[in-house]
């Protein structure tokens, strides 16, 4: 399986731009990958904010979904990228921090972020509702003849291993959840802040 993992450098509330890059990106590379990989919120920007308390701006949001779907009708390759999507349920919040994957013109999976960071410049639980553990499930990409589970995880979905983590946050762990339930491989779309020197160690401790 070939995966490609495309980062872009989309802007916050330029949806028809990041759009833009998105297609550029799977026309370019769909005919060498199996599955084309685009990061959180690639289609709106992050951290998006109170952007997100604009109801054209998540119609946008969604009407621009749809067109990338409808961008894979003619190709082979599966795509997952990030957006937002409304919660149509009565209480909590009333949208969720979302991974698309997409193949065929159709989507294979929605699935929503089920942790959400409150700490430093993160304020997710401010505009998202979680989504539920029970709901984490591999999808299915078609690659040739072969389906293969794979488990998308969005970026904080990944931060709370028992083996590596000195504390908890959380009360599960995503990852795990997502090996149990028969993913063959992990997939972590991440939008998390640039800062220099962020990955050396000690950082998190």
């Amino acid at each position: 399986m070939n995966v490609a993992l495309i980062q872009l450098n989309p802007i916050i509330g330029d949806i028809e731009g990041n759009e833009k890059l998105i297609l550029d990106a799977i026309s370019r590379c769909h005919t060498r990958s199996d599955l084309l990989v685009f990061t959180e919120l690639v289609l709106i920007g992050y951290p998006p904010r109170d952007l997100l308390n604009r109801k054209n701006f998540i119609d946008a949001n969604l009407e621009a979904r749809n067109r990338i779907v409808e961008a894979t009708k003619n190709i082979k390759s599966a795509i997952a990228f990030g957006y937002v999507e409304r919660n149509i349920f009565d209480g909590g919040k009333t949208l969720y921090n979302a991974v698309c994957i997409a193949q065929k013109g159709k989507i294979i999976q929605q699935r929503y972020k089920t942790l959400l960071p409150t700490y430093d410049v993160f304020h997710e639980h401010r505009y998202f509702e979680p989504g539920k553990s029970e709901e984490i499930q591999p999808a299915l990409i078609e690659v040739g003849e072969k389906i293969i589970p794979i488990g998308f995880v969005i970026c904080e979905e990944s931060w709370n291993d028992k083996e590596y983590w000195k504390t908890h946050e959380y009360p599960f762990d995503p990852v795990q959840i997502m090996v149990q339930r028969g993913a063959k491989a992990i997939i972590n779309i991440n939008g998390s802040p640039f800062r220099i020197q962020k990955s050396q160690e000690g950082e998190y401790e």
